[in-house]
């Protein structure tokens, strides 16, 4: 079944029919096929990429972030660290012409796959949508409240997931447009750029450790499941990339806390973080709080003034958000 609503902004159609640099894919060169799916999978066969490239005139849109999977095999990875349980209903960012739409598909789930692109829609139609278990949804995820989307398309009470591949440009405004929603979403898995992949799983003290690291880890547990090379793809991007799987947690991390608290800190520190603590946090406290006060404030939140950013924990982030917060409540402000 297939639904389709104007992307809310304006002139968005107008940008995606006129963005610059599509590239085409020729039929004559373009691999004959993806990796078949194992036998008796219920996987629905595909056909060849050039096939479908060719039939239904396709073009991928350089702007849009658009290079697609050719090998199966990274599907079913994808599917695997899903977990998906019967029942489970999923959503799909970037469906493209569907091969990991298939892979969904044939598990016992319902599926929401969404693509902002219009020239895709004839070739996800004419693959799902005689299925009862895929909804097509066309449109800018980033434009839609995820709550609307899922009442409106996966109504019931299984566990919420999200499987993509998603485009480069938009990965990390489509990650916490899932991490921040209020809907309840219990597992991510995507694939994005290695190298913000390696950012979202890193540990402190890496060269890689940073505010999207601990952004990340705020809502979810976080580690990278497979590294995937650059030839996986057509056209061919310039770098490798990564499956990463985020296991939402369920209840917040601090009870005394609220994300921006914590970020805010994190933010002023790793703007400067080359520099140490003490004179990276001065960017936020600004003239109220002077060398000294700044250092009083970092050492009674247990904390050696002369570190660097990428040392610190999220725990110790945290004791630091908590402990401005309390200076400012008694000083008057509030967030």
């Amino acid at each position: 079944m297939v639904s389709e609503k104007p992307v809310n902004s304006a002139g968005q159609e107008a940008r995606l029919e006129n963005l610059a640099g599509s590239l085409s894919l020729d039929p004559a060169t373009a691999p004959a096929s993806v990796s078949p799916p194992h036998p008796g999978s219920g996987v629905i066969k595909a056909p060849p990429l050039r096939e479908l490239c060719s039939k239904y005139g396709i073009q991928f849109k350089k702007g849009l972030g658009q290079n697609l999977l050719l090998d199966d095999n990274i599907n079913a990875i994808m599917v695997a660290a899903a977990d998906l349980q019967p029942g489970d209903r999923v959503v799909e960012v970037g469906a493209g012409l569907g091969a990991l739409t298939r892979r969904l598909a044939a598990a016992p789930v319902s599926v929401l796959a969404v693509e902002i692109d219009r020239a895709f829609m004839p070739c996800l139609e004419d693959q799902f949508g005689h299925l009862e278990n895929v909804r097509l949804f066309r449109g800018d995820i980033l434009n839609h409240d995820l709550g609307d989307l899922v009442r409106e398309h996966l109504p019931g009470s299984g566990s919420l997931k999200m499987v993509s591949n998603l485009p480069y440009y938009i990965t990390t405004p489509v990650l916490f447009h899932f991490l921040e929603s209020p809907i309840p979403f219990s597992r991510l898995v995507v694939m994005v750029q290695l190298e913000v992949g390696e950012r979202l799983a890193a540990g402190p003290g890496t060269a890689e450790y940073g505010a999207l690291t601990i952004a990340a880890n705020l809502y979810a547990r976080v580690d990278m499941v497979r590294r995937v090379p650059a030839s996986c793809f057509v056209p061919r991007p310039k770098v490798d990339s990564a499956i990463v799987r985020l296991r939402l947690r369920e209840k917040p991390l601090y009870d005394d806390l609220h994300p921006r608290q914590i970020m805010r800190v994190v933010r002023a520190a790793f703007s400067r973080r080359r520099k140490t603590l003490r004179n990276a946090l001065g960017a936020l406290t600004g003239p109220r709080l002077d060398r000294a006060a700044i250092t009083r404030w970092i050492e009674s939140a247990g904390i050696e003034p002369e570190r660097r950013p990428e040392t610190l924990s999220l725990d110790e982030f945290a004791q630091l958000a908590r402990t401005l917060t309390q200076m400012d409540r008694e000083e008057g402000r509030h967030e």
